[in-house]
């Protein structure tokens, strides 16, 4: 093997071991943020179970505000024809409205009077359940894909 073709071998090599440990990264950042939204989840459940809305709300906007990461990072990082991974992202497209609806009751009235805390629990715990399957299905699934995926959330749904 001549200089140049060792050269060209190493190049390629360090450039494949990057690429391979940057989906490694991006695997363990999009667990985490599932993970994340889970607790979340187990905590506004709590709150809601306990008749704390004030807390309940809180939790329910930072959901909100996580749940658009998760649903782009599927459709960016994950095979976006897979099946398991198409029934993932409407499910998360899903539960991001119903959360905006709740977060929206939250904001609304008097010490949240518009929200119904046994109502706001199922969705929570709801919640929590789809991202613990999340999480496994992340877990199981290649995260290398590096597709062109565009978010847009019609916020009049």
């Amino acid at each position: 093997m001549t200089r140049i073709g060792f050269a060209l071998f190493l190049m390629l090599l360090s450039i494949s071991i990057s690429h391979a440990s940057a989906g490694k990264a991006k695997k363990a950042e999009m667990l985490k943020r599932a993970d994340h939204l889970r607790v979340i989840s187990l905590s506004g459940e709590e709150f809601f179970d306990e008749h704390l809305l004030a807390e309940g709300c809180g939790m329910v906007d930072e959901l909100f505000r996580g749940m658009p990461f998760h649903v782009t990072d599927i459709m960016s990082r994950m095979d976006a024809f897979d099946r398991k991974v198409i029934l993932m992202r409407n499910e998360s497209i899903e539960m991001l409205k119903e959360t905006h609806r709740l977060s929206n009751r939250c904001k609304n009235g008097n010490d949240h009077e518009f929200v119904d805390a046994s109502k706001a629990e199922s969705h929570m715990k709801k919640a929590a359940r789809m991202m613990k399957k999340h999480f496994d299905l992340i877990e199981d699934r290649p995260t290398d894909y590096d597709n062109s995926y565009r978010y847009h959330y019609d916020f009049n749904d």
